[in-house]
């Protein structure tokens, strides 16, 4: 309804925009354009009487999000300067003073139609505040108040409860107050993550002496690597933050450690009442040297990149390899084939060194002796090179998939047989396990002058925190948590679209009935679950970085194997002084 009383509606099936007057009178009924529109998602009036709505436009099966203005008199549609009207299916807009809204998942802006420029006036960046486009509750409006609080009208965006649960969230920024100390956390693409931000909103309402704030570099992944040096080097000379969340070290984190950089965790776990055996066992071995810890994972997710599933036929009857007769079987397998989609060489070379501490027996950490001349390491650089993909272009067939540990698309033991795959990485020294992500560990900075307070947010994290999930790949640290959690699952249920899709937050997966066994088996893999080591990563940049003069025909195995030996025999001769 436009600020005249009149109403503007719009019907998907006759591709029409009607427009009425307060009495009823139909004043028009515009086709939509035939450049592509099929729905309209909302309409808005700014203070000047001009009307902008976010569209969908369907390109042959693609969906497009556009923001175009209509014409109040006639429903005719025009495209805004194109600096600004491109936007993503979790943008909303709405009118504000002055201007058009923008509601992303970092913040609102305000937009200027005509220059194609806008502003940022509400930043979700650096508070405890997140959301996720995700969410089963969705926008359906939002407005910035005079009190410079914002609120977001929300409710159930999938059927058949679309629209149900209606709720209106307030969001104010306040004062900390002088009465309690602040400590800061630092992570990297944190607006995102929905649960850390939600757990900091409860700890900070409920703590009186502590006051979580945040500190994050964004969604921008071209800036991680300077926000990584700039915390280690903080670090390094006795700043930085308190609490270090996720992979904002990045490749730094090895050498943080072996610099005493963490303040080690167990002292603080054993006089706090948290039991380690109710948590999955690699909960607090990511970032341990021995007795002691210096993380702690505060959900359990998985790399993405890590579990690989075979062809069977590639292995044989061994369906239980190590890593020696996985590389004998790819070597001897006859055929021009990939291993994975998105593996090139040094992708392939990865999978197979990932997960052994001491580089399948080739690094003597004792000694600090290295001897890569062996028969394993000449065939894993062989498979890698002939394995890997050399881009898009590479049409060979895929000898294995990676293996997605989602609630709904795990293959369990009994799809794992009728799909024909076997389970080959990653390959740990102690057998095939899910490899961990750390993407949810957090870590006390030995800088800190508030330790006690930043272990109290990890424990708080840790303790009532741990009762839903988070998504349908990210789980609780605890084991009743998880128990919670897929009772919680099943509990609310799904509504499907054909015998084996799942609508999911507004996107369609194909997925498995969520039954006991599955729920038992999911455990399993979590309890199975290992961190892949740390302290190799400086021997694997060694590798990976010469290995690219082999898999590109520049220099030999022989060669190759040569330079990696001396250059990984200087590092450890360096670690010995």
């Amino acid at each position: 309804m436009d600020k005249g009383g009149n109403y503007y509606y719009w019907a998907a099936n006759q591709k029409n925009i009607v427009k009425v007057d307060p009495a009823g009178k139909q004043l028009f009924s515009q086709p939509l354009p035939d450049f592509g529109i099929f729905s309209i998602e909302k309409l808005c009036q700014l203070e000047d009487g001009r009307l902008y709505g976010k569209c969908v436009e369907n390109d042959k099966g693609s969906l497009t999000y556009w923001v175009y203005e209509m014409a109040s008199d006639t429903g005719e549609f025009t495209k805004i300067n194109s600096a600004v009207s491109a936007i993503d299916y979790g943008t909303y807009v709405a009118a504000g003073d002055g201007g058009l809204l923008c509601l992303t998942e970092k913040g609102v802006q305000k937009i200027d139609p005509e220059k194609g420029t806008q502003e940022e006036i509400w930043s979700f960046a650096g508070t405890s505040y997140g959301r996720n486009h995700r969410n089963s509750y969705r926008v359906w409006d939002f407005r910035m108040c005079g009190d410079g609080s914002l609120e977001l009208l929300e409710a159930e965006s999938a059927a058949p409860a679309k629209g149900a649960g209606g709720i209106v969230e307030t969001l104010r920024k306040v004062a900390i107050g002088e009465e309690r100390e602040v400590l800061v956390l630092r992570g990297t693409y944190l607006v995102y993550d929905v649960w850390l931000k939600g757990c900091i909103s409860s700890f900070n309402e409920q703590s009186e002496e502590w006051y979580v704030i945040v500190e994050e570099c964004g969604a921008d992944d071209s800036r991680w690597e300077d926000y990584a040096r700039q915390t280690s080097v903080e670090i390094a000379s006795g700043e930085g933050p308190d609490i270090l969340y996720g992979n904002v070290l990045a490749d730094y984190i090895y050498g943080v450690i072996e610099q005493g950089g963490f303040a080690d965790l167990s002292p603080y776990l054993e006089s706090s009442g948290l039991n380690r055996d109710d948590f999955f066992p690699c909960v607090f071995d990511c970032w341990r040297d021995g007795e002691k810890i210096y993380g702690a994972s505060l959900n359990m997710s998985f790399l993405r990149h890590g579990s690989i599933l075979m062809d069977a036929a590639v292995l044989g009857e061994n369906k239980d390899p190590d890593i020696r007769t996985l590389v004998e079987a790819l070597l001897a397998w006859e055929g021009n084939d990939a291993l994975l989609s998105a593996a090139d060489p040094e992708g392939v070379l990865e999978r197979l060194l990932m997960g052994t501490e001491d580089l399948w027996g080739m690094v003597d950490w004792e000694e600090k002796t290295c001897d890569f001349g062996t028969e394993l390491f000449a065939g894993i650089l062989e498979a890698a090179k002939r394995y890997g993909r050399s881009g898009a272009e590479d049409k060979r067939f895929l000898l294995a998939e990676e293996e997605i540990y989602s609630t709904y698309q795990y293959l369990d033991s009994e799809l794992l047989e009728k799909s024909g795959k076997v389970k080959v990485g990653i390959l740990f020294d102690d057998g095939c396990h899910a490899a961990a992500d750390p993407e949810c560990v957090a870590a006390i900075n030995i800088n800190s002058a508030h330790k006690e307070g930043a272990w109290e947010f990890i424990r708080f994290a840790l303790g009532d925190r741990q009762t839903v999930k988070n998504d349908v790949s990210r789980y609780p640290s605890g084991k009743a948590g998880f128990d919670r959690a897929m009772l919680n699952e099943k509990g609310r249920g799904l509504w499907t679209s054909g015998s084996n899709v799942v609508r999911w937050n507004d996107t369609e997966m194909y997925y498995y009935p969520l039954t006991n066994e599955r729920i038992e088996e999911l455990k399993e893999v979590l309890e199975d679950a290992r961190f892949t080591p740390i302290r190799i990563k400086p021997l694997l940049d060694i590798i990976y970085e010469e290995a690219a003069g082999y898999f590109g025909g520049v220099k030999s195995i022989d060669e190759t194997i040569g330079v990696i030996n001396n250059r990984v025999q200087v590092l450890l001769d360096e670690r010995m002084q």
